[in-house]
């Protein structure tokens, strides 16, 4: 639980073990939701879909597009991964596991 004064929660709220992967040191993926951000003109379905989009492929790239590490980083199946991949329209070159 995070307790926080403010409306919002940010960043400098959550404990080091939330923002650190595993307490090593390095930024989680859920840092990286800072940078991914749907025009806030678009209807709730399509904005989710793009930052659905826009997540996924950010963790690809980072995992080299890897789609097995992907997986693993986002907490999924490969194969849920594959799916989501298909269903979102992101290339073809993200479906191998190489």
């Amino acid at each position: 639980m995070v307790l926080t004064d403010e409306t919002e929660i940010m960043p400098e709220s959550l404990p080091e073990e939330i923002l650190s992967d595993h307490g090593r040191g390095r930024p989680s993926t859920a840092v990286a939701v800072d940078r991914i951000a749907p025009s806030r003109s678009l209807d709730f379905r399509t904005a989710k879909k793009e930052f659905e989009r826009q997540f996924i492929e950010d963790c690809l790239d980072q995992a080299g597009g890897n789609v097995t590490r992907a997986a693993a980083k986002l907490g999924m199946h490969r194969q849920s991964l594959q799916h989501k991949i298909k269903e979102l329209g992101l290339t073809r070159r993200f479906v191998s596991d190489d």
